[in-house]
């Protein structure tokens, strides 16, 4: 656990996908080797979801200009970019398909996936001590029922599609602190991104917080303001806050 004198927070927002909720690339390969047979089109789920992905990376890379704000291009949600990444698998595959289809599989794909083992625990832990929100790249269709499967009593929920902007864009950040009612600098923002959380959260003046599973090391990004290798690391942050705070211990 790295800190950086961290201000006590009015509220917690995570990011959801690969930091609550796994998100692996064998499940992805896994759905499209499943889209292959559903539609008949005779085509590996390896090879199916790297030309897919290929696409996908493009739109990611090309949503948002953190340069210039202003200039960032217009929304689109995952499932309609989805679906323009399908139809060009397809064709490049040289194979007929459903590309529409295949994108709701996609959405319904995403709105399943199983959390982190310690996720409800170290959830159910800070409950009580702080607001609880969440806000990610997502489209409501899949992000709510998922988030919905946790059980918390969330504060503030909002995707992308909701909010109409992607993260980093502080326009992003901004929008889950009105919702919350809280200054950004009253927040601690928790993500598994350099650039879409950590960047992001840095930006809106957020205090962000890395959650960093695989012991990577921070190279050409912006740095974090604290850093933990799971969930539970969160309670044992407000600890250490809790403590240096006036009077000490934690507040009741």
């Amino acid at each position: 656990m790295v800190v950086n004198r961290l201000p006590m927070p009015e509220a917690i927002v995570f990011d959801c996908y690969d930091t609550l909720l796994m998100n692996d690339q064998s499940a992805w390969r896994s759905l499209f080797g499943d889209i292959s047979v559903e539609q008949g089109l005779g085509v590996g789920g390896d090879e199916f979801f790297r030309v897919w992905k290929e696409r996908e990376v493009k739109f990611r890379e090309g949503r948002v200009n953190m340069v210039d704000q202003w200039a960032s291009r217009a929304f689109r949600s995952y499932e309609e970019a989805w679906g323009g990444c399908f139809e060009y698998a397809l064709a490049a595959l040289g194979v007929a398909g459903d590309s529409v289809a295949a994108a709701r599989r996609a959405v319904e794909h995403m709105g399943s996936r199983p959390a982190f083992p310690e996720t409800l625990a170290a959830l159910s832990s800070l409950q009580g001590r702080c607001a609880l929100g969440v806000f990610s790249n997502a489209d409501d269709d899949f992000l709510l029922p998922a988030l919905a499967r946790t059980g918390v009593d969330w504060a503030a929920v909002a995707s992308s599609e909701s909010a109409r902007v992607y993260k980093p864009l502080t326009k992003a950040f901004m929008h889950i602190a009105g919702l919350l009612g809280v200054d950004a600098r009253g927040i601690w923002y928790v993500g598994d991104n350099l650039f879409d959380d950590v960047l992001g959260a840095n930006t809106a003046g957020m205090v962000s917080v890395w959650i960093n599973r695989g012991g990577s090391c921070v190279e050409g990004e912006s740095a974090p303001d604290a850093e933990i290798k799971d969930l539970h690391g969160l309670s044992a942050l407000l600890d250490v806050c809790e403590a240096k705070s006036p009077g000490g211990g934690r507040r009741s």
